[in-house]
């Protein structure tokens, strides 16, 4: 099934929503992610950091305090906030760019931890399109210079056998090796508050993302991650990271402003160093699809203007982005969806399920989600692989809608 084409741009205008227009409040987002949960035993493992549902933009807690005089049952509301401006279109062509187009389909999640020989009987089924192979940077370079690509390159191989397609993600974060830190790159350390992580309650690290020295060494390697990979007929969509606590765009503690602050933070900060790392990425992977999957990385400042500056910086470089909290319960009002379903007008965009479908974190069954992305003309999901098996009749349903092959 096409994904971005010319005919999604007037359906978005019809239901009042611009190419990148004001998204408006959400509703109904039901987010469970917060330590007052009770943590649900039958989630699979998460191990990327942090993993949260789209949530609405939380006001900002660094704005001075206004004393307003009451209001009277006559007097007429207060105006509501001039939303931001649209996102203007990215160039026709990107001169630098040329996407690939053979991104869509299916692409099995969570294999970190299975035999290269396990991966055989699931490759073979023809509903699987791909693997989404993830490491976390401390496992590929555990010293400085010295690289181990085992953890891609069994994954690979298997890929290559079967003639799928595989999409790689290199997490720094709570990831990064320890030498980066002895090199001088300064840290942020939080607690993990999330209940559906492996780590919730322990005290984590991570680079503070504008860190010079961090920068200079994460660019470094995602050079030598391109000189790996770039060239791979099979490698089809890698993931922006950096600037990061996970493989999305939270910073860890995300409340904590004052102490953001203290090591550098601003809104403008954040923003110019995502686009270094687009720039990075870019330059590493001329021919794959890149993608950002975004999410509020703070609960201060005006995180969703983060958010479309990262977007617009896409836009311009011919990359994509992608939402990691796609589930059941997901409202088509949510502001993060509605921006991943207008930007399908331009480049391709995917989703990765919050966790496997069927459990009350997730809200429902696999079907609901997997029509979600297809609403949103995704490209590609991103599905664990507990869903195979349980839910193996909505994986050929995605499979057979993603690439055209079923009934429309």
């Amino acid at each position: 099934m096409p994904v971005w084409w010319s005919g999604v741009v007037p359906a978005l205008l019809a239901v009042g929503c611009g190419l990148f227009g004001s998204l408006g409040p959400i509703v109904g987002d039901g987010s469970d992610d917060s330590p007052t949960g009770q943590q649900d035993t039958t989630a699979p493992p998460v191990s990327e950091l942090p993993e949260h549902e789209p949530t609405a933009t939380s006001r900002p807690t660094d704005l001075p305090h206004v004393d307003r005089e009451p209001t009277t049952p006559s007097e007429p509301a207060p105006p509501p906030p001039t939303p931001p401006p649209p996102t203007p279109p990215p160039p026709a062509s990107p001169p630098t760019r040329k996407a690939i187009e053979t991104i869509n389909g299916v692409y099995v999640l969570g294999l970190e931890d299975r035999p290269a020989a396990s991966l055989n009987p699931l490759l073979a089924d023809p509903a699987i399109d791909g693997l989404s192979l993830r490491a976390g940077w401390i496992d590929v370079e555990p010293r400085e210079g010295s690289y181990d690509w085992s953890l891609f390159d069994s994954g690979l191989a298997a890929a290559v056998e079967y003639g799928k397609k595989v999409m790689l993600r290199v997490l720094p974060g709570v990831k990064t090796p320890a030498w980066v830190y002895e090199a001088g790159a300064a840290q942020f350390e939080f607690v993990d508050v999330n209940p559906y992580h492996e780590t919730s309650g322990q005290t984590l690290h991570m680079p503070v993302p504008w860190d010079p020295v961090y920068l200079e060494k994460w660019r470094q390697f995602v050079a030598a991650f391109g000189a790996a990979y770039a060239g791979h007929p099979n490698v089809t969509i890698v993931a922006i990271s950096g600037p990061a606590a996970g493989g999305e765009m939270h910073l860890g503690d995300e409340g904590a402003a004052d102490r953001w602050c203290a090591v550098g933070y601003s809104d403008t900060t954040l923003v110019d160093t995502w686009k270094q790392a687009i720039d990075a990425f870019t330059a590493a992977f001329p021919r794959q699809h890149l993608t950002i999957a975004i999410a509020h990385a703070t609960a201060f400042g005006d995180p969703d203007n983060v958010v479309e500056q990262v977007v617009r910086c896409c836009a311009e470089a011919g990359c994509g982005i992608q939402g990691n909290w796609l589930a059941a319960r997901t409202e088509p009002q949510n502001p993060l969806y509605r921006r991943v379903a207008a930007f399908a007008a331009i480049r391709p965009v995917g989703f990765q399920t919050l966790s496997a479908a069927g459990i009350p974190r997730f809200g429902g069954n696999l079907r609901p989600a997997v029509n979600l992305a297809l609403k949103a003309h995704a490209s590609y999901l991103e599905l664990y692989l507990a869903d195979l098996s349980t839910f193996p009749e909505d994986v050929a349903y995605a499979h057979e809608q993603l690439t055209g092959t079923g009934k429309p």
